[in-house]
């Protein structure tokens, strides 16, 4: 096919420029996702593990940053969001409906003496309008996600450096309340009067069994008169 239009390639290469432009932004989001769900299992962690001392210096330092942390989350959830949904794609018609159209084209021009060029040129503006509305519109949809995928990644430091600066105050405050053991109570026994005890006991058992009574003497027979 002899291309007419002057921009022809051009337009052809930004369409696939775009497309290939969407398939990576579709594995950059997956980095960010690890991320995401990572830092919001370190912050539940700390929520659940830490107690809280008000009176200490170092417990608002540990709190500011953890709030800090949490809104910054939610933010950087939000933009990813942003980044990964409703986005609509063009792209070209399908090759039934592209060749179906040349053949259109090859029926309606089929009388003329050119009519193959015309079918030709007229199949080349029709592919190449398609590239200049498909190219924009994905060009359109990359950079906004692209955008959101900025701002998802500028967040996540913010959250980052929230949550590891949460940690190092905690540890440094020591807020765990998993190292706080619970006081036992201890009542101490007198050691003489508990051995006097167990001394008497033994004495009173060997007692018993000494001055066990003997079984009572079997009665005697009684004497058989004689006749």
């Amino acid at each position: 096919m002899n291309n007419s239009h002057p921009l022809y390639d051009l337009y052809k290469e930004f369409y696939f420029h775009e497309i290939d432009m969407r398939e990576k932004l579709n594995g950059r989001l997956q980095i960010p996702l690890l991320l995401i769900i990572t830092l919001s299992g370190a912050i539940v962690y700390l929520l659940q593990t830490y107690e809280m001392k008000p009176s200490d210096i170092t417990y608002k330092f540990y709190s500011i940053s953890l709030g800090v942390g949490c809104v910054s989350l939610i933010i950087c959830a939000y933009y990813f969001v942003r980044s990964y949904f409703d986005y609509t794609y063009k792209f070209l018609p399908s090759s039934q409906e592209t060749e179906e159209y040349l053949n259109t084209l090859n029926e309606t021009y089929d009388e003329y003496d050119d009519g193959k060029e015309l079918a030709e040129r007229y199949l080349e503006n029709y592919l190449c309008s398609y590239f200049i509305d498909c190219a924009s519109k994905n060009t359109e949809c990359n950079d906004r996600r692209s955008l959101f995928l900025h701002k998802t990644n500028k967040w996540l430091i913010i959250v980052a450096a929230c949550t590891l600066l949460s940690f190092v105050t905690a540890f440094l405050g020591d807020f765990n309340k998993r190292k706080e053991s619970v006081p036992l109570q201890v009542k101490i026994v007198n050691m003489s009067s508990l051995e006097g005890g167990l001394n008497g006991e033994g004495k009173k058992a060997k007692q018993k069994e000494q001055t066990a009574p003997a079984a009572p003497a079997a009665p005697a027979a009684p004497d058989s008169g004689g006749g």
